[in-house]
């Protein structure tokens, strides 16, 4: 891993708890069952973006949580006049991005339809419990 992290200090971790949600990894085997891996990922309200959550890195000498995984770009809306909320989204590259867990700031539904990725933004409570 780049950046200079001493990986020996951190442990694999498959799902955490982030503001009180519980959110899986592609690594949680619960997560066939249940999509709960794809989050939006933000410091701010400005720049959100989207990742798919591979793994979870917990540094064990500060329990700072990492997430590891591929960031998502939106590719289009899907029935923009009638479902905003739902948007198809491809892999930004073919490399892995590593955020701060304490950024996650919602779990999404993603699901794919005929080869296409899609992501539902919109209040989570089914998926996120």
């Amino acid at each position: 891993m780049a950046m200079g992290i001493e990986l020996t200090h951190y442990k694999l971790v498959k799902k955490i708890v982030v503001n009180g949600v519980k959110v899986s990894s592609k690594s949680c085997t619960k997560v066939k069952k249940r999509n709960s891996h794809t989050v939006i990922v933000s410091e701010t309200s400005v720049n959100k973006r989207f990742l798919e959550v591979d793994f979870f890195l917990q540094n064990t000498e500060t329990s700072t949580v990492l997430a590891v995984g591929r960031q998502l770009k939106v590719k289009e809306k899907l029935l923009q006049d009638n479902v905003p909320h739902l948007q198809i989204v491809e892999y930004s590259s073919a490399e892995q991005t590593v955020e701060k867990a304490i950024y996650i700031q919602q779990v999404l539904m993603s699901f794919e339809v005929e080869g296409s990725k899609i992501i539902a933004e919109f209040p989570n409570s089914v998926e996120g419990d």
